[in-house]
């Protein structure tokens, strides 16, 4: 998908369709819908399992958790992140290098927010 330009990012992942896919070469009908499905169904995952999904350096399992609490959505850490750092901080267990990291994934990848 990506050596085809279809995929660049993970937010174009979810721009795909099932015909789309079936069109292409070892992927049959059965397999794209499959694909599809899976990808649907990715949306439903709780935001602290999105959020670590990502794969933000320093963000593992137990700081997207904390994180998630702290904000319940992906623009609420985004804004935090982008335009309040010390929010981010605040938060018990989350120090300035995590800040950091969220503050870097997302000025290059605030379009990633509004797949939430």
């Amino acid at each position: 998908l990506v050596d085809r330009g279809l995929v660049a990012s993970i937010a174009d992942l979810y721009r795909l369709d099932a015909a789309l896919l079936a069109s292409l070469e070892r992927l049959g009908d059965k397999s794209a819908t499959n694909l599809i499905q899976a990808l649907a169904e990715s949306r439903n995952q709780p935001w602290a399992r999105q959020l670590f999904g990502l794969g933000i350096r320093h963000v593992g399992e137990v700081n997207a958790r904390i994180l998630a609490r702290a904000f319940p959505s992906a623009a609420s850490l985004a804004h935090g992140a982008q335009l309040e750092p010390e929010r981010i901080t605040a938060v018990h267990g989350i120090g300035a290098e995590i800040a950091q990291s969220l503050q870097q994934w997302f000025a290059t990848c605030t379009h990633y927010v509004f797949m939430f």
